[in-house]
């Protein structure tokens, strides 16, 4: 997982599915590149299609910590058996929600807000990438 910024100027590629294809080897089960309020793209073994996850339409009120809560989600979802695709789900709520406090803790949701957020009708889904 890595800032989509980073990705294009290590690889020279600018467009994602093409910066997914260059960090990609057969040894991953996952590359997750994040692009902030764009969302996030990701690429899992086993899987043909390449993703952009889009982010929840919120007012953010402190973006403080915003990438450590993503993280930080991915990695529990991870620990309790998600499949990459999963993992960006639940962390994408997790940051939505952490954004929508002053402060990098104020806003740290726990797994039932995350759960409850995933679940509501206009909830973001992936969107397969073309190419």
């Amino acid at each position: 997982m890595l800032p989509l910024a980073f990705g294009q100027a290590y690889t020279g590629k600018t467009a994602p599915e093409a910066v997914l294809h260059a960090l990609w080897s057969d040894e991953r089960s996952a590359v997750v590149l994040t692009d902030g309020e764009n969302g996030s793209y990701v690429r899992q073994r086993s899987d043909a299609t390449r993703w952009h996850f889009p982010t929840y339409a919120v007012r953010a009120v402190d973006t403080t910590g915003a990438g450590d809560c993503f993280h930080g989600a991915y990695c529990l979802a991870l620990a309790q058996g998600k499949a990459p695709l999963d993992c960006v789900a639940y962390a994408t709520a997790a940051a939505a929600i952490a954004v929508t406090a002053r402060g990098g803790r104020m806003g740290l949701p726990d797994d039932s807000t995350c759960r409850d957020w995933m679940a509501a009708e206009g909830a973001p889904v992936p969107i397969p990438l073309a190419g």
